[in-house]
């Protein structure tokens, strides 16, 4: 499973350009694993989706449908943030009228699903929602960093493209942006550095623009980037310091061919995981590889990891060992093929959550040692009827969920937003 030509650019002679650069290599901010909120994607800043505690057997308390809201939750819904309220976007594809980009940032209530405020993005959003404290913070096409509180604009941040989700490490965010820029905004919307992830060379060996970056992954020590480049045959992954100094620089291929884009990056006990394309790739804090599997479908979804297995969608759910990335276990797609789409059209793709011992997927639990089901169901009964069709959704999960111990919360390609507890 170890690939042999693996692309690695000298960290010294090849650091990237750091704007703002400041003198902090490393940042004593912390994450202290609230039981109540679920501030960004992946959970934490290492992007896990390792949380303390879930509800066990929950059953659906309420559901919001998309139109149920004015304006309605349209676009595709990422993964929810839960803060003091559930934080929800639709965000911009412009597949029904390209010339319709705007999007809208919702807060429910975690108790009925009502929704508390909305705020409309012209410009469309771009990213999933993060929360520190109060503000909750979105990535725009137009290249910014919006932070919104109780429904109006605080602040804005430029970006020198489409913002994507950002992770959060204390009161920092760091963004990635479309250029393949990694930011680091601190809580009022002042940029600390920006990155590129751009080998020198690119102006030489010909256009390297990314098309997707993943959710960086972040402790104390590094800052790790993930992003695609023009051409779609390779992914760069990159380790930064805290003051914005590039550390190593990887160039992947994925083995499937296609949409070999950064899905996704988890970093636990000194090993980063990411996805790319429908491989999955085992890299030590010194930027070597230690394993890859891949999943036989072409796009994989982003990484979970409770330290002793790799938990990662993609056609079916997979389990691997962390320490050489051997299949343990698997849950099989059971969706069947439609008129309207056939049985690749939906994928799982979504990123798992871990806590208390069971692996949450969609609407349903299942034991990490063996994949058994304990509890729910994969939210499949909809795909039996035929009435969808996921062009729109480009290869993207059609439930992605956050969890706390009151309950779990998923966005619904179909069904829009539920609370199960």
């Amino acid at each position: 499973m170890r690939r042999r030509d693996l692309l690695a650019a000298g960290a010294t002679a090849l650091s990237t350009a750091v704007a703002g650069c400041s003198s902090d290599t490393t940042y004593t901010g912390s994450f202290e694993r609230p039981t109540d909120r679920w501030p960004a994607a992946g959970y934490g800043p290492a992007g896990t989706s390792h949380a303390p505690a879930g509800p066990d057997g929950p059953t659906e308390q309420w559901t919001l449908d998309r139109e149920a809201m004015d304006p309605p939750l349209y676009g595709y819904l990422g993964e929810p943030a839960v803060g003091d309220a559930v934080y929800v976007a639709g965000m911009a594809r412009g597949y029904f009228d390209a010339d319709r980009r705007d999007s809208v940032l919702a807060a429910l209530s975690p108790e009925t699903g009502e929704p508390l405020w909305t705020h409309t993005v012209t410009a469309g959003i771009t990213g999933a929602p993060a929360t520190v404290g109060s503000t909750v913070v979105v990535g725009t096409s137009d290249g910014r960093l919006l932070a919104v509180e109780d429904g109006e604009g605080v602040w804005t941040a430029q970006l020198d493209g489409a913002g994507l989700t950002p992770a959060v490490f204390g009161d920092r965010f760091y963004v990635p942006d479309g250029s393949g820029a990694l930011h680091c905004i601190d809580r009022s919307g002042s940029a600390r550095w920006t990155a590129s992830r751009s080998n020198p060379l690119d102006g030489l060996l010909g256009d390297d623009d990314p098309i997707r970056g993943a959710v960086p992954a972040v402790d104390s020590e590094r800052v790790y980037a993930a992003f695609s480049t023009g051409d779609r045959d390779t992914s760069v992954v990159a380790a930064f310091d805290h003051s914005g100094l590039r550390k190593w620089r990887l160039e992947l291929q994925s083995q499937t061919g296609y949409d070999v884009g950064p899905r996704g990056l988890a970093l636990a006990d000194g090993t980063l995981y990411l996805s790319h394309g429908g491989t999955v790739t085992a890299v030590d804090a010194a930027g070597e590889l230690d394993w890859e599997f891949v999943t036989g479908y072409d796009s994989a979804g982003p990484p979970a990891t409770d330290g002793d297995r790799v938990y990662v969608a993609a056609k079916n759910l997979y389990a691997l060992d962390t320490a050489d990335g051997t299949e343990r276990w698997r849950v099989v797609n059971e969706s069947v093929p439609q008129s309207t789409s056939d049985i690749n059209g939906v994928p799982f793709l979504a990123r798992p959550a871990i806590a208390d011992g069971t692996v949450y997927f969609r609407a349903a639990g299942f034991d990490p040692e063996d994949g058994s089901r304990r509890w729910g169901s994969d939210a499949d009964s909809w795909a039996d009827s035929g009435e969808y069709f996921t062009d729109p959704y480009d290869r993207v999960p059609m439930a992605n969920l956050a969890l706390t111990a009151d309950g779990l919360y998923l966005t619904h390609a179909v069904r829009g937003v539920q609370k199960f507890a």
